[in-house]
């Protein structure tokens, strides 16, 4: 190597080495100037909300809450998604009409069927919803999801055994917003969420209207109808007013939502394999294939968990639809409180004829449901922040609930694409009809 090429290397690696010398000096520097932030252990929050400070401070009751802005930024639009974040709580929602939902493990009702009383109340806004069905939807524009542990008096309106479920949506608003949100997801999931407030009259009336679509195409195929198991097809609307006087408040609010899903819990997949007994005696019995053919002379098509061969499958129809109005009157001190409010569900199930192709029965037979209730609340709170406080009221439910249970079955096991050689149909209505005050 020649002179003027070593003097060139010895030139670059001063280069290199001043260079670094100067980002050691600015780290240093920079290290110096660093600050380290407080290390905070679990969620952050800038202090309670109005509803926890009310709820957690001012009420001789436990409960945890889930405020709005958390549900929203985590997208905690359904009851299965709140429970994530409230501990011993179990919504356990299997169909608009089956879900029975616990707190601390308890809450199943007395027979599961239709208008049966269940050990946990549900509340929207003030208004206690008896049947399942009004659990079923998303709720999209939370103020505040809280479970009040039992029991509960009738503070709340009607009395539980275990405890309450208890929504509360976002009033108007008299300052004007809108927002529109879309989440996409696998298996074509898309949610549009659209929700404007503003005012009607300055100071003295206000709107709120809430939207949202919630629509996905399943992840369980059936290779005879097409359709996708496990889907999500529903939309719902709120619409609310709120009415500020000098001495009174009124705040109405209704509720539409309905879906279209194949929810059918014996209806999701196919069989998984070829399934043999064997007995306790060592004895192995017949295949399932075999049993198949043996019972209904057909063979078995397919075994595969999410492609199977469902006859007449259909989705579960609902539809709810709920009128609420409260308003409060200021006397003297003394606030006079009247909450009244109206709520229909209906339900129409759909399950398959048969497997594999096959026309036997309906598995579980089909229900339609119809469901009314109308309830009414007056009481009289003493004024607030006083050495001792008080409250009394009425509180008044009626429910009438309907369902009509039918059955559809071959006299002999046809293929869906032939014509059935006969049928039969049952129908057998059940009406129950209760009466709380």
């Amino acid at each position: 190597m020649n002179a003027k090429a070593r003097r060139r290397r010895w030139m670059a690696t001063a280069s290199l080495a001043a260079l670094a010398a100067l980002d050691i000096v600015a780290g240093s520097a920079r290290a110096q100037e660093a600050t380290v932030d407080d290390v905070v252990v679990g969620a952050r929050t800038e202090g309670l909300t109005r509803q926890e400070e009310k709820v957690l401070l001012h009420t001789p009751r436990s409960a945890a809450i889930v405020n709005g802005a958390k549900a929203e930024e985590e997208h905690l639009e359904r009851l299965s998604d709140l429970s994530q974040l409230i501990p011993n709580y179990r919504p356990n929602i299997a169909t608009a009409r089956t879900s029975t939902p616990a707190i601390r493990g308890v809450g199943r009702g007395a027979g599961n069927g239709d208008s049966s009383e269940l050990d946990t109340g549900f509340i929207v806004d003030n208004v206690f919803w008896k049947h399942v069905g009004f659990q079923w939807g998303d709720f999209t524009d939370l103020d505040s999801f809280e479970i009040g542990l039992g029991p509960q008096g009738a503070a709340l309106g009607k009395n539980t055994t275990v405890g309450n479920i208890v929504l509360r949506t976002q009033p108007p608003s008299f300052e004007r917003k809108a927002s529109l949100e879309t989440s996409f997801a696998n298996y074509s999931h898309i949610v549009e969420k659209l929700n404007f407030t503003g005012p009607i009259i300055d100071d003295r009336l206000a709107y709120r209207l809430a939207l949202y679509l919630d629509k996905g195409s399943g992840w369980v195929h059936d290779q005879v109808t097409g359709a996708g198991y496990l889907d999500n097809n529903r939309w719902g609307a709120r619409g609310q007013l709120l009415y500020v006087g000098d001495a009174v408040t009124d705040r109405v609010i209704f509720y539409r939502t309905s879906s279209q899903e194949y929810i059918a819990s014996n209806n999701h997949t196919g069989q998984i394999g070829d399934s043999v007994p064997i007995f306790a005696n060592g004895t192995m019995g017949a295949t399932y294939a075999q049993t198949f053919r043996s019972r209904l002379g057909r063979n078995v098509l397919a075994f595969d968990a999410y492609r199977p061969l469902n006859t007449r499958n259909g989705p579960w129809s609902t539809l709810t639809t709920t009128l609420s109005n409260e308003a409060n009157w200021q006397i003297g001190g003394y606030t006079l409180t009247s909450v009244s409010a109206w709520g229909e569900f209906t339900l129409h199930s759909h399950n398959a004829l048969g497997l594999q192709e096959t026309e036997i029965t309906n598995v579980g037979g089909d229900a339609d449901v119809y469901v009314d209730q109308y309830s009414q609340e007056l009481r009289l709170a003493s004024p607030r922040d006083q050495t001792l406080e008080w409250q009394g009221g009425l509180y008044s439910l009626y429910e009438k609930t309907r369902s009509y249970s039918h059955t559809a079955f071959s006299s002999a096991p046809t293929a869906s694409r032939e014509p059935s050689i006969s049928a039969a149909s049952a129908r057998a209505p059940i009406i129950s009809t209760s009466d709380g005050r």
